[in-house]
Order: C-alpha cells, then structure tokens, then sequence
C-alpha cells in the first residue's frame, strides 16, 4: 500500500540488533521494525518510528502503558502512538499531530 507517507532508512530488527534490547524477551513485542521519516530535520542523535508486534492484547497495551507514562515523566520523551490488533506504531514527537495522524489512517485500513 502507497500511503505517500515519506518512510526512509527503514530496518526489521532482531533480537541483537533491537535498540531496546526487548524483542523476544518474556512479555514483551516478538517482531519489531524502524523507519525515519523523512519530513522530520534530523540531527545527529536521530529519534526512529517503531513498530512492534505483540503475542497478545495485554502485552500492547502494557507497553503502550510504560511508553505514555515515560512521556508523561520526560516530554522529550514523548511519541505518538497508533493500535490496531496486535500492533504498535510509535511516532516521534517532532511529527506534526496531521502528519502522525497519516498513519493512523492507514494503520485503520490494514486488515490486522
């Protein structure tokens, strides 16, 4: 699907090679992938969109849980995030809140 969303840089992570060093552990997402998006001016320590895949509702929504309360805590920490299913997308913050809602939108058209 072409959702005209400027996705770069994009990268499925492993177990070795995830930067929260999370994937797979117990209770946590089992498939993970990151992207920048190119609307976004980069520097030099770049934020990456995530996605994270999970085995069941309640580990969602206890990430999303620890992600918001972060954000809550730290506003240099704060991302968007996106549902649908089984899957979490993560947004940084520097999106505008109409950017950040493209993928809302097509998150919302993706048969999960």
């Amino acid at each position: 699907m072409d959702a005209g969303i400027p996705i770069v840089e994009e990268e499925v992570v492993d177990a070795d090679t995830d930067p929260n060093r999370l994937l797979g552990r117990p209770f946590q997402y089992v498939e993970k992938a990151v992207w920048a998006d190119d609307r976004i001016e980069w520097s030099d320590e770049k934020q990456i969109c995530t996605v994270e895949v999970f085995k069941n509702k309640q580990e969602l929504q206890a990430r999303k849980k620890r992600i918001e309360k972060i954000g809550r805590a730290w506003s240099q920490a704060v991302q968007y995030q996106f549902s649908k299913g089984l899957v979490l997308i993560r947004l940084d913050r520097r999106l505008t809140p109409d950017e950040a809602a493209d993928y809302g939108k097509v998150l919302k058209k993706l048969p999960l």
